[in-house]
């Protein structure tokens, strides 16, 4: 389980190690302790939704949010462009996509031996 405060900006996941505790050594040397709790975030009989989440909790709730964190940027095409030209979509305060302008540039492809950033 994995758990991001808006306020403080850090995460911490929640692991039900089986085998290890928080004062084994191989604990101490390889997982930063101040972002791994051991154990489970939420307790018996606490009840998840998915419309629980609220903007900028870091998780995407689909049924509520287009986007999450606020700020995230997307390099987006548009029918709306022209050939070449693409869109900066940014993720609001409200957790929805606002779009820039058309830009002159190309989108990069992963893996096409082109540097494009």
């Amino acid at each position: 389980e994995y758990k991001y405060t808006s306020s403080t900006q850090p995460y911490v996941l929640y692991a039900p190690f089986e085998f290890f505790e928080a004062a084994d050594p191989f604990v101490s040397q390889f997982i930063d302790t101040n972002a791994v709790q051991f154990g489970r975030s939420c307790t018996p009989g606490q009840v998840q939704s998915k419309y629980q989440g609220v903007c900028g909790d870091g998780v995407l709730n689909p049924d509520l949010e287009e986007c999450d964190p606020p700020g995230k940027n997307q390099i987006t095409q548009s029918a709306q462009c022209a050939a070449g030209e693409y869109k900066i979509a940014t993720c609001s305060d409200i957790c929805e996509w606002t779009y820039g302008d058309c830009t002159i540039g190309s989108t990069a492809t992963c893996g096409d031996g082109v540097v494009d950033w």
